[in-house]
């Protein structure tokens, strides 16, 4: 809970010199390195074996120099101060100054963190940006301690940080990347088991009212890759479901069908 300067700045040295750390967070391990470096971001996009569009995301340590990097309305950054720091992805429309390479190919949209861990925010303390990020997931695989993560990296890291026990857990994807939010879904809602596994199950997805009268207004929900101990299944990534929120200024509710 106190993380020692010493070993904090042992970090700090790694992501200057433009290596990787895998680092714990509020919603298990992920993978880092500094946000100017294009080498670094290239072998984490090699060891994550990536595809060109998938979200980036820039861990901060508070909101106050969010509009840097992202483009945010008022109620957009009413909601972000309103939950984080914590396990949810924001996902937002990129500055215009932030480089291609770090956006989203085709929506130019980009994530943004802010983790309650106490060593990611003695990180973000010395250092200047924010830490370029993507969870730690590799099919087949599960990431519970240092020893875990250096038995399938070694050799292709430069840094684990042993913060003890990290489990992975689900991460909330909240996309605010138009003119407002529309709705939020929380993962904890939706649960497969060897019974239901192939049985379509309903989410309840609220409307969230953006205290704005602009008609009925489109929206994505960005799905996390799948958990499961059946490697046939394990991180599979499931097509974005679209759904629109009716405006009539109340909280509308939509039931959408998973399958």
């Amino acid at each position: 809970e106190n993380p020692q300067s010493r070993l904090i700045k042992q970090v700090i040295d790694v992501l200057d010199r433009g290596g990787i750390i895998a680092y714990p967070t509020d919603s298990g391990f992920a993978l880092g390195c500094a946000l100017g470096n294009k080498s670094a971001m290239e072998r984490i996009i090699r060891i994550r074996q990536l595809k060109k569009h998938h979200h980036f995301t820039l861990m901060l340590k508070d909101l106050s120099h969010v509009g840097e990097y992202v483009k945010l309305n008022n109620s957009g950054f009413r909601l972000m101060k309103k939950i984080l720091p914590g396990p949810y992805t924001f996902i937002l429309e990129g500055a215009k100054d932030i480089p291609n390479r770090l956006l989203n190919g085709n929506r130019k949209t980009i994530g943004i963190r802010v983790s309650s861990n106490a060593i990611v925010q003695a990180i973000l303390e010395d250092i200047v940006e924010p830490i370029m990020s993507v969870s730690l997931i590799i099919k087949g695989y599960e990431f519970y301690n240092c020893n875990d993560v250096k038995a399938v990296l070694n050799g292709s890291i430069n840094l684990v940080i042993d913060a003890g026990h990290c489990p992975p857990e689900p991460t909330t994807v909240i996309d605010i990347s138009g003119d407002v939010t529309e709705a939020s879904v929380s993962s904890a809602s939706l649960t497969f088991t060897e019974n239901n596994w192939n049985i379509p199950q309903v989410v309840t997805v609220t409307g969230l009212d953006d205290f704005e009268v602009d008609g009925d207004q489109s929206f994505t929900i960005t799905l996390a890759s799948v958990k499961s101990t059946d490697l046939n299944y394990q991180h599979y990534d499931p097509e974005d479901l679209g759904g629109v929120n009716l405006d009539n200024d109340t909280m509308p509710i939509l039931s959408i069908a998973v399958v």
